[in-house]
């Protein structure tokens, strides 16, 4: 096997790492499909989001139209609400479950008094307790007492689940129904269930018969989710009344180890059914996407928030105030806790938050907008073909021969791109700096327009193609330089050699080009000028060196000393004197390699 072909073999490496890299990555996004793919770089690209979106840099502060009001553990009562009387306790449990009254003899006086269950239910019924289904006294008065304001809120979201009846206080039950049916601007949620879960007794329920804008599916999905739901108890009044469209799944949020996305409809088995989210757009006239999913764009505070104590009983004006927006929720601990890790906090966040942070992304039309996969793939493509340009055009620019796309290698730019690239500014490399500046520019991006652009996955392609196609280049450097592989192609052929030197430690900016514009008239254009450094083998990321010196190819022959020019010429092989050139041509060679 010749020298020129042992030198062709070695330039595939370029080639087969640019097409290895485009390959995996089109495999990755599902684009073609070579081999079972885990999805890693499509995985990559939604922890950079997840990590960009945490940041409070790219947050807007929290809307201050909205309003939270918080169901605390300081809020709820242990019935009865003696002190410090275990037989009046007893007593008083047994009247509420008997539901009737009885007497009670005083231990240290022995009086008699007959305590009232009417007396007793009252004091149980006025009350907040652990299981909300109880009573709903709570509920309802703050939000006779929010809905009787001046202005009232435009919106007001209970984000509770209303499972069953009380047993001893019906009338808070019927007073919350007559609420809801009355005000079409409290919006109240269903709950969608795996199968085989609670609900499972509920099989046959449509949900379209009591959620509007719930569709049957054409065909049967692959969704987990049941179409049974858990509706509250006061679901029929949405028979009763079709016009009624205040209800909606409660399954907004997509569960994940940090909550990034919500739902603007749930699929289940055979329907899609809207969520809350939707609901609340469709009645605040607000235009969302036409997706599914959508990722949240989270706010740099908490909303401004107030126990429901104070609404149900206010004590001065600001408790009687609230938000144009009002979101019911939880900030229980225990088995009613409904709680989840978002960027907002560094313990877990009440679930309420994440809603209004929804809620505020409907208002404000600012959910995130991601790039398709296809941009990402698109910038992987790019940032490949720019490591690949920048390597391959040095080698390249040293050939004296014509190559496929040969001008495209052979501009001022490419020529210098792996140098440009490899210069420092305050200690980092000038491409890290450019990466650097990319994910910048996707932070503001983000933060500006509120469309996220997946850079780092692009960038952290193209380096590790970056730090591999170094390695190609070493070893390609290395055969053709260090071991004379290109000079012994250029000896072999039939091409003259001249060796020109810049005045100077270095070229000066444009030399190549000014040297090569004196010369072409000689050559009618027949010439190349080659940048040929010293190879420096003390490692692989250390090899490559500015070089003063060019190497001058060209097919036809000439005497330098008819150039006139202010650099140095000297002949190394002319192919019109084969017989005296190759000790001509070892010797200039030694003398360049020995001035290095």
């Amino acid at each position: 096997m010749n020298t020129k072909v042992k030198n062709r073999l070695s330039f595939l490496g370029y080639h087969l790492l640019a097409i290895i890299f485009i390959l995996v990555t089109l495999n990755d996004f599902r684009i073609i499909n070579l081999y079972e793919s885990n999805g890693n770089l499509a995985r990559l690209g939604d922890t950079a989001f997840n990590i960009v979106n945490s940041t409070t840099y790219t947050q807007k502060p929290a809307s201050e139209d909205i309003q939270i009001i918080l169901t605390n553990d300081i809020d709820i009562s242990q019935f009865p609400l003696t002190q410090d009387d275990d037989q009046l306790d007893d007593l008083y449990i047994k009247i509420i479950r008997d539901a009737r009254g009885a007497e009670y003899v005083d231990a240290e006086t022995g009086e008699v008094e007959f305590i009232e269950y009417e007396e007793v239910r009252e004091e149980f019924c006025t009350m907040m307790h652990p299981d909300s289904s109880a009573s709903r006294y709570g509920v309802v008065t703050a939000l006779k007492n929010i809905l009787s304001q001046e202005i009232p809120p435009k919106l007001i979201l209970l984000d509770y689940i209303y499972l069953g009846t009380s047993s001893r206080c019906q009338e808070y039950d019927e007073e919350l129904s007559e609420l809801i049916k009355t005000h079409p601007e409290i919006i109240v949620i269903a709950s969608g269930v795996k199968a085989g879960g609670a609900a499972s007794s509920l099989f046959g329920l449509d949900p379209g018969a009591y959620i509007r804008g719930a569709k049957r599916l054409e065909s049967s999905s692959d969704s987990e989710i049941q179409d049974a739901m858990i509706f509250p108890y006061f679901k029929e009044i949405y028979q009763e009344n079709k016009s009624l469209k205040n209800i909606g799944s409660g399954n907004v949020i997509v569960e994940a180890p940090v909550v990034m996305e919500a739902r603007l409809d749930i699929i289940t088995k055979n329907y899609k059914v809207p969520t809350v989210s939707r609901v609340m757009a469709n009645y605040l006239n607000k235009r969302v996407p036409d997706t599914d999913r959508v990722a949240i764009n989270w706010r740099s505070n908490l909303y401004k928030h107030k126990s429901i104590s104070s609404a149900i009983m206010p004590i001065n004006d600001d408790d009687y105030k609230t938000a144009p927006i009002v979101i019911f929720g939880s900030n229980l601990t225990g088995k009613s806790a409904d709680k989840m890790y978002t960027p907002i906090m560094d313990k877990p966040t009440p679930g309420v938050y994440v809603q209004a942070t929804i809620l505020d992304n409907i208002i404000n039309n600012d959910f995130i907008e991601k790039a398709p996969n296809w941009v990402t793939v698109t910038l992987i493509i790019i940032f490949i073909f720019v490591v690949h340009l920048s390597y391959f055009g040095i080698l390249v620019n040293m050939m004296p021969q014509d190559f496929f796309l040969s001008r495209l290698y052979r501009n001022d730019l490419v020529s210098n791109m792996q140098d440009y690239f490899a210069r420092e500014v305050i200690g980092l490399k000038l491409f890290v700096i450019y990466e650097l500046i990319a994910l910048l520019s996707a932070g503001i991006i983000l933060y500006t327009f509120g469309y996220y652009v997946d850079v780092v996955t692009p960038v952290i392609v193209g380096s590790t193609m970056w730090t591999l196609m170094k390695v190609v280049h070493y070893f390609v450097m290395k055969r053709l330089i260090k071991d004379k592989g290109l000079m012994t192609e250029l000896v072999d052929g039939r091409y003259n050699m001249y060796f020109i030197k810049c005045p100077g430690s270095l070229p000066s900016k444009g030399a190549k080009k000014e040297f090569v514009e004196q010369i072409e008239p000689y050559f009618q254009k027949n010439l190349r000028l080659v940048e040929f450094s010293p190879f420096n083998s003390s490692g692989i990321f250390g090899y490559r060196v500015v070089s003063k010196y060019y190497w001058w190819v060209s097919t036809r022959s000439m005497n330098p000393d008819k150039v006139s020019c202010k650099y140095q010429v000297q002949k190394i092989k002319c192919r019109e004197d084969e017989e005296a050139m190759s000790i001509e041509f070892r010797s200039n060679i030694s003398k360049f390699w020995s001035e290095k």
